[in-house]
């Protein structure tokens, strides 16, 4: 036997599904705004304010190589050597071949932190 759904449930089935949709949408939404909002912060040489928007933007940068040597900078230069080394780490991790600027980066990183031991790996 065969029912017929209940308009009423359905009406309010489709506005759950709608709502849960476009509620995964805003966070990547306000994600990439923060992230512009981090490079112009770091372009006019406010690292501290630019770090701190780089690292709400996490989910936007991690897969970007270019952004995450860029956030990671910031985060050096604001004295975040966490964030910074978590930056620089994630592109090593990604990209084995990385360069030598790279590598001069994470040794900075770790020295500052006073791991030299890994430090001395890097230089």
């Amino acid at each position: 036997m065969i029912r017929k759904a209940n308009p009423a449930l359905l009406f309010c089935l489709s506005l759950f599904l709608i709502q849960a949709l476009f509620l995964v949408e805003l966070p990547a939404q306000e994600c990439r705004k923060q992230l512009k909002v981090a490079q112009v912060e770091s372009r006019n040489k406010r690292y501290q304010q630019a770090s701190e928007l780089y690292h709400a933007s996490w989910p936007c940068i991690e897969a970007n190589n270019k952004i995450l040597f860029e956030a990671g900078l910031c985060h050096y230069t604001a004295n975040q050597i966490e964030r910074a080394i978590r930056c620089f780490e994630q592109i090593a991790h990604a990209n084995p071949e990385y360069n030598n600027e790279l590598k001069w980066q994470l040794a900075r990183c770790y020295h500052q932190n006073k791991n030299f031991r890994k430090a001395l790996v890097y230089y």
